[in-house]
């Protein structure tokens, strides 16, 4: 038998670790050898000295003799010898060393003169073997893929029944009354309960159709094969949709299923067996027609023929917002939108509604205005109520004022509006032009129950003197400063005050803070003090000490003016003070040509015009004594 594990060409044993030495035949020497023969002139090696080691003839060769044994000429293990170097000519006239193969016994030998390369041993046989391994292993894979395939192929739902021996089949219907064929024989059913029996030859593996059908349903077929092991099935059918005709009396009436708008009458409807119907019927003037539907048993189609009835006259009452309590003749009869029925169908009724922070409504409605429908409809838009908040003064008598807007006298009764909920207000309290009492409310989001009560102290009323000391003469600007201070030395106890002077630098006030204080003797002292230190000025600025004076909220002012008045001065401040409850007297110290003029403006700001050294000098009103 020959050694695969020989090298062709050489006879060596090839390399068990080398696997392309093992697939080629050729051991790793040997394919350097063949290697280093293509890439042309080398310089030859350095001869080693190590002792050649030379291989025993192969053994078990069949038709070798042992006596003389086929012995190539010994190869160096070390490395192959030079190559013989061949010219150009030899190459060309074909002269060329190739290696003769002969065969020995099925031994395949390969002989070459060409050094490094003797006669070897090519194991042909072992191509061989290969190429029958691998063809019976192409074999066994087409024959179990082709089993595998022929064995996976199933024919619809069949039913497999053991060729051995005869099943019987328990099949079992629904609906119970489905008809079922085999081949088109019909089968009896062997209860009430849908249920047939189907005898199968084990003998028999034809292939056979089984249907089932049944009125309403879609019908179902099947191929039925030899069973195997299978003794119980169930088919069960599928419902088809339903029609659903509908004819009214009258016609054109409105068909709702559940819910959805579907058309008019007459009409033909498709519905789903497993769907629940609520079928509504609606027409204007008669009445409301509901129904459930329920499915056919055995499907096909549903003929409705509906009369409907006249309806009673109604009363339809909505509101904006919705929401709002209906009353109907001063009964309550439900929450807007609500519809009543009318025993009568003339006449009038009174309708009213309310809703909680809204202005009540209430209305004749007439039910001769009745429609072809046979229903009246009312519908109130309801505005937002005011908010009233009744207020009072302790003590009582004082007028009302809600930032800035006279009320009137107390008890006052003022209405906000609904979009005001919330808001600060000020309130206040006057007596002529006495300031008596003020305070800050929040309105409320609804009239409140209870009146809203200002407390009131009187003090008298309140004075401001303005100074504008532009004089030519030291006698005349004495005479001012001298009339001034009898008008502070005349207030009352109950009365308040306070000086204002224009001056260069601008305005003196005292109290020094701008406030009005009390008309008390020590307050008088200081305020003749304040009065004398101030001193004549070329251009006074009355505009701004007027300003300053109205800033303590006065109920008059006392203007002590020397020399020409500003005329433009005076215009401007009577147009800042328009709708003020305050009175303004003008004081000067000469008679000019703007008299009539000055006389007309105080009068109109409801004051009194004094030229001093013409005129005397009035008295200031007190509180005690009543208003101006």
């Amino acid at each position: 038998m020959v050694n695969p594990l020989i090298c062709e060409r050489c006879g060596r044993d090839l390399e068990t670790d080398d696997a392309i030495s093992i697939i080629e035949g050729v051991c790793a020497g040997c394919r350097r050898v063949e290697a280093a023969a293509f890439k042309g002139p080398t310089a030859p090696p350095t001869p080693k000295q190590s002792a050649p080691r030379l291989y025993a003839p192969a053994s078990g060769f069949r038709g070798a003799s042992a006596a003389q044994p086929n012995t190539p000429t010994a190869q160096h293990v070390g490395g192959a010898a030079p190559r013989r170097e061949r010219s150009a000519a030899e190459l060309l006239s074909g002269a060329v060393d190739v290696p003769s193969i002969r065969r020995r016994g099925g031994v395949t030998f390969v002989e070459s003169s060409e050094p490094g390369r003797g006669a070897g041993v090519r194991p042909a046989r072992r191509r061989r073997d290969l190429a029958i391994g691998v063809g019976t292993g192409l074999i066994i894979t087409f024959v179990f893929i082709t089993y595998w395939l022929a064995n996976s192929r199933q024919t619809g739902t069949a039913v497999l029944v053991e060729p051995a021996r005869d099943l019987a089949l328990t099949l079992s219907v629904k609906p119970a009354t489905a008809t079922v064929t085999v081949d088109g024989q019909p089968l009896q059913p062997i209860d009430d309960q849908g249920r047939f029996r189907i005898a199968v030859d084990g003998r028999d593996a034809s292939e056979k159709w089984l249907e089932v059908s049944a009125d309403g349903f879609y019908p179902i077929r099947r191929p039925v094969s030899v069973l195997s092991g299978i003794e119980d099935a169930t088919i069960e059918l599928v419902p088809m949709p339903f029609e659903l005709a509908i004819r009214t009396d009258p016609p054109q009436a409105e068909v709702w299923i559940n819910g959805t708008l579907r058309g008019v009458t007459p009409v033909t409807l498709t519905s789903l067996p497993d769907d629940k119907v609520t079928l509504l019927v609606r027409r204007a003037g008669y009445a409301d027609l509901v129904r459930e539907i329920a499915a056919p048993q055995t499907g096909g189609r549903i003929d409705l023929n509906l009369e409907l009835q006249p309806a009673s006259p109604t009363l339809l009452v909505e509101s904006d917002p919705p929401g709002a309590m209906i009353r109907v003749g001063g009964k309550v009869v439900g929450v807007a939108p609500v519809s009543i029925p009318m025993a009568m169908t003339d006449g009038a009724v009174i309708v009213s509604a309310a809703l909680d922070g809204y202005e009540p409504q209430e209305r004749k409605v007439s039910l001769a205005s009745m429609g072809p429908d046979r229903q009246v409809a009312s519908r109130f838009s309801l505005k937002p109520a005011m908010i009233e908040v009744r207020i009072e003064t302790q003590p009582p008598g004082g007028v009302v004022r809600v930032d800035g807007r006279e009320i009137g006298p107390s008890p006052a009764l003022v209405k906000f509006e609904s979009s005001q909920a919330g808001k600060l207000v000020r309130v206040e309290a006057m007596r002529g032009t006495a300031h008596l009492g003020g305070m800050d409310f929040t309105v409320p989001a609804r009239s409140p129950g209870a009146a809203l009560v200002v407390p009131m102290a009187f003090r008298g009323e309140r004075v401001a003197f303005v100074l504008s000391p532009r004089t030519g003469t030291s006698a005349e600007y004495v005479t001012l400063l001298d009339q001034l201070s009898e008008q502070i030395h005349r207030l009352g106890a109950d009365q308040q005050f306070a000086v204002f002077a224009a001056t260069d630098e601008g305005v003196d006030r005292w109290p020094a803070d701008g406030s009005a204080t009390s008309a008390t003797s020590g307050q008088k002292i200081r305020a003749y003090d304040m009065v004398r230190a101030v001193r004549p000025v070329k251009t006074a600025r009355l505009t701004d000490a007027l300003n300053a004076a109205m800033a303590v909220e006065p109920g008059s002012v006392w203007l002590f003016v020397g020399g020409a008045v500003n005329r433009a001065a005076l215009t401007a401040f009577a147009e800042s003070i328009a709708g003020k409850n305050v009175a303004v007297h003008l004081v000067t110290t000469t008679e000019s040509g703007d008299g009539q003029w000055l006389a007309s403006w105080a009068s109109r700001q409801r004051g009194t015009y004094t030229v001093l050294g013409r005129d005397a000098l009035p008295a200031i009103a007190s509180g005690e004594r009543g208003d101006d």
